[in-house]
């Protein structure tokens, strides 16, 4: 697959060869699905932690986020609009409560938005979410589209 078209996770640059390793987002939240339901099998809850993982990094696939990836790697950006703020974890947190509602907010919700900076208060939590809408891009070149997202979560009932 090119480059320019993978929706890159996470990448480093072999020292030998100066060759880009590139993780796919699709690679990375399967993996993650796979060890945090492995994790959370522990307490009888594997389908929470294999739905954590598959949404934790759903934001990654935005336009800004890849093109942050890539500027910042040195890689070629074909997208010329200028995205400014990259966030990513919000995303996942948005379609948990979008398609499971309010229930699951404390669950799920806010594991997805805070795994990169910490529980966040309820309050906050809740206007991490408010704040924000899914970007459209997220149903177009997704590997799991939203539509799909919900059969994932009918594992947790």
């Amino acid at each position: 697959m090119e480059t320019e078209k993978q929706l890159i996770s996470h990448l480093f640059q072999d020292k030998e060869n100066g060759k880009w390793i590139i993780q796919t987002n699709d690679e990375h939240q399967r993996g993650v699905a796979e060890m945090a339901a492995s994790f959370s099998g522990q307490f009888g809850l594997p389908s929470w932690g294999y739905t954590l993982g598959m949404l934790h990094d759903k934001g990654k696939e935005r336009d800004a986020f890849q093109q942050y990836i890539r500027t910042t790697s040195g890689l070629p950006v074909t997208d010329e609009k200028s995205y400014g703020e990259h966030h990513h974890a919000f995303v996942g947190g948005i379609l948990v409560t979008n398609l499971m509602g309010k229930s699951v907010f404390n669950l799920l919700a806010n594991q997805i938005i805070s795994h990169h900076t910490g529980l966040h208060d309820y309050v906050d939590a809740e206007s991490v979410i408010e704040k924000r809408q899914l970007p459209e891009e997220i149903n177009k070149r997704s590997y799991l589209p939203v539509s799909q997202i919900f059969f994932v979560l009918l594992r947790l009932v």
